[in-house]
């Protein structure tokens, strides 16, 4: 699982076709990991373990990791992908890659397939370099270290015991079950000072005492398809779940993965909540890409767009209007976010979020994206016309 400090990542639409499916193509092409082992047990002068990932249809991967150290008990480990059989475990990780192009995997595991000694970890972070990707700059780069899991400030807070591997087994990167996760969005919410409906900021979440109360706060917050958005945080989640007994594919046949993951939580999660079946469903069909996804807002009187500090109703063909001046709102958790914007080379980009928070204040936007998920801030004033063009999509549910 991708859980904690993420490097946050933007899926993008590029307007000419190659360069669009140059830059969706992210898969797996390295691996590395830090590790301490607890110290006065034996801290060898090289080890070898396996990290194993599984989706949810059992199939499994195991990429063996080169542990050295880099003083007493704290390694660096390293994939030699020089070595053809070092190479081939990378290779093989991408199989979990191959359904459009997307990384995914719902639980990681730390096995020792024979190695002599018995490894009792204090803290342990597992990195994956992808091929492409775009920073939070929006510029291009063709490769970024992404963390997938990172379990050392649990330890040290407690939450998490250490980790004892024996010479024959493995186990569980505790981090893959979904609580951990809302315990980083909480995390998150409270680091960027994010106040929930009462008005109070979220409270951190340290230890085992506080994820009952973390996931309580996000229920009383949060609608369920955008506390299911968070609890992948960090993830891709696999491709297909049931909706009423019929398969509901998250991605279809184009590249806008960012606009297909968005759209998925709607058309798995609020569909069912009851009222708005036939607008959820038409976000669901729509999601493709992000220009007829924001249209059908449109066709459908709900899309407002950031102009002069407001948001602005906008029932042509934006960004060129027409505007409805008189008729407003502030985006809410929940509602979609689209823009577009011109990068540095001159390249027309497209994006689409989902809202967490707004603050009027600042006009940031705080927003969760995939198809790896992520949560960042967004400051809209910062970044608008002519180079950036924000619209909102505002959902039924928060009329």
């Amino acid at each position: 699982m991708k859980i904690i400090q993420l490097l946050l990542v933007f899926c993008m639409v590029h307007l000419a076709s190659a360069l669009a499916q140059s830059y969706q193509q992210e898969y797996p092409t390295n691996m590395r990991a830090k590790m301490t082992l607890k110290p006065g047990t034996v801290c060898p002068s090289y080890v070898a373990r396996e990290i194993e990932f599984k989706n949810k249809d059992d199939e499994l991967i195991s990429v063996t990791v080169h542990f050295r150290p880099t003083s007493t008990c704290n390694y660096d480990g390293a994939v030699v992908t020089g070595n053809p059989s070092d190479y081939n475990d990378i290779d093989d990780l991408r199989l979990l890659a191959e359904l459009n192009n997307r990384t995914y995997w719902d639980d990681m595991y730390i096995a020792n397939n024979g190695g002599g000694s018995t490894l009792e970890i204090t803290s342990l972070t597992i990195e994956i370099e992808y091929n492409n990707g775009v920073d939070r700059n929006f510029g291009f780069s063709n490769s970024f270290w992404e963390v997938e899991n990172d379990i050392s400030g649990r330890m040290a807070s407690g939450i998490l015991p250490g980790i004892n591997v024996p010479p024959v087994g493995k186990k569980t990167l505790a981090l893959s079950n979904w609580k951990f996760r809302a315990c980083d969005v909480c995390n998150f919410l409270s680091t960027n000072g994010i106040e929930d409906n009462d008005g109070n900021v979220y409270d951190n979440c340290t230890s085992l005492s506080h994820i009952s109360q973390c996931v309580t706060n996000l229920q009383d917050n949060f609608q369920s398809w955008t506390r299911a958005f968070m609890y992948d945080l960090g993830k891709s989640g696999s491709d297909t779940e049931l909706r009423g007994g019929e398969s509901l594919p998250k991605y279809g046949d184009d590249e806008a993965l960012c606009t297909e993951t968005v759209a998925w939580y709607y058309g798995r999660y609020a569909y069912t909540s009851g009222g708005n079946d036939g607008f959820y469903e038409g976000v669901y069909e729509n999601r493709d890409n992000m220009t007829p996804l924001r249209n059908f807002f449109r066709t459908q009187g709900r899309l407002y767009c950031y102009l002069q500090g407001n948001w602005i109703k906008n029932t042509g063909a934006a960004p060129t209007g027409p505007w409805r001046p008189s008729q407003t709102i502030d985006p809410m958790a929940g509602d979609i976010i689209f823009y577009e914007w011109t990068n540095a080379a001159g390249d027309d980009l497209k994006h689409t979020q989902m809202v967490v928070d707004w603050d009027d204040t600042n006009d940031t936007i705080t927003f969760i994206d995939g198809p790896r998920v992520g949560m960042g801030q967004l400051d809209v004033s910062a970044n608008s016309l002519p180079q950036y063009f924000f619209c909102v999509g505002r959902i039924p549910n928060n009329d």
